[in-house]
């Protein structure tokens, strides 16, 4: 059994998800290092990892700070990697005109994998269209889609860099295949739904 926090940090309101399972903790698409967030992980085990949905600068702001201070590694999709030094494609120079960067040797790049942090087993899938190299990670029948997909059947945009409305689509269709049941944590709005319940209102 997994213990979920939700945090809201950054100017855009991302939802920083913070995973614990006994004594393993990570941190999933760190806006910022809020004072509520700091504060949060001040009361509970050290993270372990810090997570990456995808690129772009709403969701990494934090990442490069909390590594530095618990000595957590970052972990981001393979095409999603150079973002993360990038201001311009990760949108935050276009968007804010300045650059928000997280780079050095704790950056793990990945692709569509199963992996364990500590005794947290991850399936991160590769689901393009938001960005190239977007991730949803599942753990323990919980889905963190990043900017994949929201309430009420919506999705992410399409129109930064690597994004594809085509993949996208292609991306949130592959869903249908994880149990009706699974619980899906979006990266803005909302206390999170099921996977049916969205299929229930997308493409209608």
């Amino acid at each position: 059994m997994i213990k979920i926090q939700k945090i809201h940090t950054g100017i855009l309101g991302t939802n920083t998800y913070v995973v614990q399972s006994g004594d393993t903790c990570i941190v999933i698409d760190p806006a910022d290092c809020s004072p509520e967030l700091s504060g949060y992980l001040e009361s509970t085990v050290p993270p372990s990892a810090i997570l990456l949905t995808h690129g772009h600068f709403d969701h990494i702001g934090g990442a490069g700070i909390l590594s530095e201070k618990y000595g957590a590694p970052i972990y981001v999709h393979l095409n999603d990697e150079e973002m993360l030094e990038d201001g311009v494609k990760n949108a935050s120079f276009p968007l804010l005109y300045r650059s928000i960067t997280v780079g050095g040797s704790s950056v793990k790049a990945i692709s569509e994998s199963e992996f364990f942090i500590k005794d947290l087993k991850i399936k991160a899938y590769h689901t393009p269209g938001h960005s190239e190299g977007s991730l949803s990670y599942l753990i323990d029948g919980h889905l963190f889609s990043g900017d994949l997909v929201f309430e009420g059947g919506s999705y992410g945009r399409t129109d930064l860099h690597g994004g594809s409305c085509q993949k996208l689509i292609s991306s949130i269709r592959s869903l249908a295949s994880l149990p009706h049941d699974t619980a899906v944590h979006p990266g803005h709005a909302g206390d999170g739904f099921i996977i049916s319940e969205y299929f229930q209102y997308f493409g209608k």
